[in-house]
């Protein structure tokens, strides 16, 4: 957004706040945004706690199977250790090998094959005593290790499965936090630009005040606003006391033969049979419509008059309290008396404070006697 638009939208007060409505709505959609972006921040946490759980798990598992295979090559130390002293033993108690002097090659070689035999079965009975002996310790052991290793297997693929179901959503986390992320970057240069175009303005409006603060700025701004407001109490004075004058007028009237000879000549075609009460009934009905409609709708304050009689809307016409429309006559709107002081107190902010005063109260009592005036001729 540049900022020759955004000085044209501080501008004008329509235009600031449709801006001040889309800034507050995308405000409420960046909260909502913000809202579920924790809550996906907090759904990434509590899976990755799942996930660093799960590790955690495994890395017990290992370290598990690690001391069992110590254990085992600790039992598998020891019992060769044992297997080796329990032969030795064995050996020292087996007679050495005698030779007479009377025995021949072959009575030698019976003797020698014999002390070899009696050497293997106490190494194979010295076996077969160890195995029987670790046997049942073997076989726990075999099992635990096995049961061990289908449990670790187990909980491995459960934990591979996870992180394969983790992956698709851990992408699509990562794309979405990308896409946020261009947007924060596109808000951030858009309230940028507006920032400096509030900038630029604020320092124009500030070289026209004359280097004067913002603290008088506002002040010099609540006092035009009190002096429209008592202008605006004024008016609204002055159009009663002119109503109050007319119909006063019209009552009076009631008595006067001339008058009362005069209404029976111009009698009207239409509603000729309306009571003054009814009339005053209709200018005051039509004078609040005409009021609501431009607070209400400042945008279109024309009103259809067709419901009322033709003379009151005329003489609200006559009187300047209300003006036609340029393309339809039937529609009437409150004259904007407000765009009169508007004008006044711009002119008015170039001077002291003192001749600012002094031209209000000439401005207030110049439409005083205007309307004095038009009441009179009315």
């Amino acid at each position: 957004m540049s900022t020759a638009r955004l000085a044209e939208i501080a501008r004008d007060p329509t235009k600031a706040r449709e801006l001040a409505g889309k800034l507050a709505r995308l405000a409420e959609r960046r909260k909502v945004e913000h809202a579920r972006k924790q809550e996906e921040i907090r759904q990434r946490d509590q899976d990755n706690s799942e996930a660093g759980t799960a590790i955690e798990q495994t890395r017990k598992l290992i370290q598990e199977r690690k001391s069992e295979l110590l254990q085992a090559r600790i039992l598998l130390f020891y019992y060769t250790v044992n297997l080796e002293t329990e032969l030795y033993d064995q050996y020292r108690k087996i007679p050495p090998l005698e030779v007479e002097e009377g025995d021949d090659d072959e009575t030698i070689k019976a003797k020698r094959f014999d002390r070899i035999k009696l050497l293997e079965d106490l190494e194979q009975s010295a076996l077969y005593t160890d195995e029987s002996d670790y046997e049942e310790e073997d076989s726990d052991a075999e099992e635990n290790f096995i049961e061990t290793e289908l449990r670790f297997e187990g909980e491995l693929l459960d934990n591979i499965e996870q992180y394969k179901k983790l992956i698709p959503r851990l992408d699509a986390d990562l794309d979405q936090a990308r896409a946020e992320l261009r947007r924060e970057k596109q808000l951030r240069e858009e309230s940028s630009d507006m920032a400096a175009g509030v900038k630029a303005r604020a320092d124009e409006v500030i070289s026209k005040a004359g280097g004067l603060s913002p603290a008088k700025l506002l002040r010099d701004m609540a006092d035009n606003l009190m002096n429209i407001e008592n202008d605006n109490k004024d008016l609204r004075k002055e159009i009663n006391r002119i109503l109050e004058g007319y119909f006063d007028d019209m009552d009076e009237d009631d008595h006067n033969e001339a008058v009362e000879d005069i209404r029976r000549y111009f009698k009207p075609e239409k509603n000729a049979d309306q009571t003054e009460a009814e009339r005053r009934h209709q200018f005051h009905s039509l004078i609040n419509e005409l009021k609501n409609a431009a607070l209400e709708t400042p945008a279109d304050p024309y009103i259809l008059a067709t419901s009322h009689t033709r003379s009151i809307a005329l003489m609200l016409l006559r009187s300047g309290i209300a003006s036609e429309h340029p393309n339809d006559a039937r529609k009437l709107r409150l004259t904007e008396f407000h765009k009169s002081f508007e004008e006044s107190s711009s002119e008015s902010d170039s001077e002291d404070e003192n001749e600012s005063d002094g031209n209000n109260n000439e401005e207030r009592s110049s439409l005083t006697n205007g309307s004095a005036n038009r009441s009179s001729s009315t």
